[in-house]
C-alpha cells in the first residue's frame, strides 16, 4: 500500500525485471482489471488483443525508464528495447484480470497492479493462479479506489492472512511521494 507516486509500481516492477534478467524466475505476468479510472466508457477498442490493452500497460514502459535513468547502465541501456526483447521472448506476459481464470502459472512473478479495484471474486481469482516457484505482488492504494465495490479486495486478502499470522503474506505500507512536489502538496491537502 502507499500513496499516490510512492513507488509501488516502480520498486515492484524493478525487482521483477532483475529477477527475469537474472533467470530467478521464468517469466513476469502483469496483471490489471479493466477499470477505468472515471465513470466514462471506452467503448469498443479496434485491433488486436495486445493494442487494446497496451495503453493500460504503460506503466511498465515508465518504470523501465526510470529504472534506466536511475542505474548506472548495469542492467537497462535502452528501456523499450529490453521490454519489447522480454515480451517477445515471452518473458514478459501483459493480462487482464478477466483472461486469467483456469491459468496455472508456475515459475512466474505475477504483478497485479491497481489491486485496490479488485473485488473479493478478483482478488480470489488472482491468488489461486501461481503454482511451483511463484510469488505474487499485489499493488494498490485503498484511497485511489475507481470504483465502489461492496467489499474491496485488498481489505479482505488482509483480514484472511493477517488475521491468521501467515508466513506467506506480508504487507508494506510506503508514505513518501517521489513524484513532483505539487503532487505530494495534493495529497497532503487531501487528507487533512
Amino acid at each position: 500500500e502507499g500513496r499516490a507516486g510512492s513507488g509501488k509500481t516502480f520498486l515492484s516492477y524493478g525487482c521483477a525485471l532483475e529477477d527475469i534478467i537474472k533467470e530467478k524466475y521464468r517469466r513476469l505476468i502483469v496483471v490489471r482489471e479493466l477499470v477505468p479510472a472515471t465513470p466514462f466508457k471506452m467503448g469498443f477498442l479496434p485491433g488486436k488483443m495486445e493494442e487494446k490493452i497496451g495503453p493500460m500497460f504503460a506503466a511498465i514502459n515508465d518504470a523501465m525508464e526510470s529504472l534506466a535513468m536511475n542505474t548506472t547502465g548495469l542492467l537497462y541501456q535502452d528501456p523499450e528495447s529490453v521490454t519489447r526483447n522480454l515480451i517477445s521472448q515471452k518473458r514478459i506476459e501483459v493480462a487482464t484480470l478477466e483472461f486469467m481464470r483456469g491459468r496455472n502459472l508456475r515459475d512466474s512473478i505475477i504483478i497485479c497492479d491497481d489491486a485496490q479495484n479488485l473485488a473479493v471474486q478478483g482478488i480470489r481469482t488472482i491468488v489461486t493462479r501461481p503454482s511451483h516457484g511463484s510469488k505474487i505482488i499485489l499493488n494498490g492504494d485503498i484511497s485511489q479506489v475507481d470504483w465502489n465495490p461492496q467489499r474491496i479486495g485488498i481489505e479482505y486478502l488482509q483480514a484472511v492472512f493477517g488475521t491468521r499470522g501467515s508466513k506467506m503474506f506480508s504487507s508494506l505500507m510506503f508514505h513518501q511521494t517521489f513524484r513532483d512536489p505539487a503532487v505530494a502538496e495534493f495529497l497532503d491537502l487531501e487528507e487533512e
